[in-house]
């Protein structure tokens, strides 16, 4: 499990000095609905920058995919044969096998927002993939007919588990911990903060990136329709009940409180 080393030139980029090395690998968590097709680009530019290997089921000219389907057992640690790098996003918790002597990163978004953004992308926005999104017209009907508040609590169990499952990395020494509303409202200190989990601090990549990204998160009207369609945090204040608030808020109680989100009273 050994990892191709950095291309030359490349490891005076990189906050280390000869003797130092990277991690073998770089598992970069997060969830569905924060951003994660933004977290494939910029894991991308920074894995490149330190001559890491990069894999992704986001797959495009510049990667390799690293397994079948995001559902894979990847804490099967033959899974891993012959693979060594970035690899991003993983939107899926697993058991991290020892022997890949990993950094991780866990990126999150308030989970109530998750769930109002993930109903107007299955209801509204998302592209039609066959195997991945496929949800037929009668089926989207049924999620608008229903409604969203029904919609988010039929969901919130099943993304309270997620997080749930996501808090063993933030117990793993060495993690790195960013939120969604951290990367739309202050793109440069969340991107230094990841920087670090690549051993990266050359303030001229840094500002390379800042500019390259400067109108990634541009606050415009919003477009049920769009991908990008709000990214203000807080969302869920405007678009649920007060009821059903409430209901979200017991459920994801204690995950809240474990990731720093606020719980309104009142």
């Amino acid at each position: 499990y050994g990892r191709t080393a950095a291309r030359p030139g490349k490891r005076n980029h990189c906050r280390m000095t000869p003797t130092e090395t990277l991690p073998i690998n770089i598992l970069f968590f997060t969830v569905h609905k924060a951003a994660s097709m933004f977290i494939y680009k910029i894991c991308h530019d920074l894995a490149r920058e330190c001559g890491l290997n990069y894999y992704s089921v986001n797959h495009n000219k510049f990667n390799k995919y690293y397994f079948d389907t995001e559902e894979s057992d990847l804490a099967d640690l033959a899974n891993w044969n012959n693979k060594a790098g970035c690899f991003a996003p993983l939107r899926y918790y697993f058991n991290i096998p020892r022997e890949l002597n990993a950094q991780t990163i866990l990126h999150l978004r308030d989970p109530r927002d998750v769930l109002v953004s993930l109903y107007y992308s299955e209801a509204y926005s998302h592209n039609v993939f066959k195997g991945v999104f496929d949800l037929n017209p009668s089926e989207r009907e049924e999620i608008i007919t229903a409604g969203i508040d029904q919609y988010v609590l039929r969901q919130a169990e099943s993304f309270n588990s997620k997080y749930t499952e996501c808090r063993t990395l933030l117990e793993k020494p060495g993690s790195i911990f960013v939120k969604y509303e951290e990367l739309v409202l202050n793109f440069p200190v969340w991107l230094r903060k990841v920087a670090l989990g690549f051993a990266i601090d050359n303030p001229k990549f840094i500002q390379k990136m800042i500019k390259k990204y400067a109108r990634e998160f541009e606050i415009k009207k919003e477009n049920i329709h769009a991908h990008k369609r709000k990214i203000v945090p807080g969302d869920y204040r405007e678009k649920l009940a007060t009821e059903t608030i409430a209901k979200l808020n017991a459920i994801f109680a204690e995950n809240l409180q474990k990731y720093g989100y606020q719980i309104e009273t009142g």
